[in-house]
């Protein structure tokens, strides 16, 4: 077996076969076992072990960016509940329209998923209040990097096509805007 000369991307005939057999072995698995600790975290370990043996096939695992997200959702979930005392007020304040607005404006500089969770955690919230947060949400979050996770990975995978590898967050809200907009428009009208 031939070590890769360049990044794995660039190179994916060189892979073996059973090392991308085994991924999505180890893919199955997490996704069979997502709600079973004790079977999940083994196989999160073996993947790991199969990472270190075969590194030289692959980019680096990043665990710190991972587990920052995982402690981030996790906060969410623990301390989410507890927030339904202020946010009922408010929600229940809003009308459809105005709570598309307010979902679409607060995504951009917040994780929608903190806004969508928050929002059902307010008890008798309309179902239109209900779809409304969650469109607003979809449709601002290109907005920002923070937004949602699939920003953060194209963030990382744009950086070096920028000067000075740097995304400015005015010009990528000025980019999103029009995208956003069509977005708007179209999930109104659904």
């Amino acid at each position: 077996m031939k070590a890769l000369e360049n990044s794995p991307e660039e190179n994916a005939d060189q892979i073996p076969f059973w090392v991308t057999a085994l991924h999505f072995i180890f893919i199955l698995g997490v996704i069979l076992s997502s709600h079973y600790p004790v079977i999940f975290v083994p196989i999160f370990i073996f993947f790991l072990g199969l990472f270190s043996i075969t590194k030289k096939y692959q980019n680096s695992i990043r665990l710190k960016e991972s587990f920052l997200v995982a402690f981030f959702l996790a906060g969410i979930i623990v301390f989410g509940p507890y927030q339904a005392w202020w946010l009922k007020p408010i929600l229940s304040s809003l009308g459809d329209g105005a709570l598309f607005l307010a979902a679409t404006a607060l995504t951009s500089i917040t994780d929608n998923a903190a806004l969508t969770f928050l929002g059902a955690q307010v008890p008798d919230l309309a179902e239109s209040a209900k779809v409304f947060l969650v469109a607003g949400a979809l449709a601002g979050g290109g907005l920002t990097v923070i937004a949602n996770a699939p920003n953060p990975a194209g963030y990382s995978l744009l950086l070096n096509r920028f000067p000075n590898g740097e995304i400015k967050p005015l010009f990528l809200f000025l980019g999103a805007l029009p995208a956003t907009l069509i977005a708007l428009a179209c999930l109104w009208f659904l």
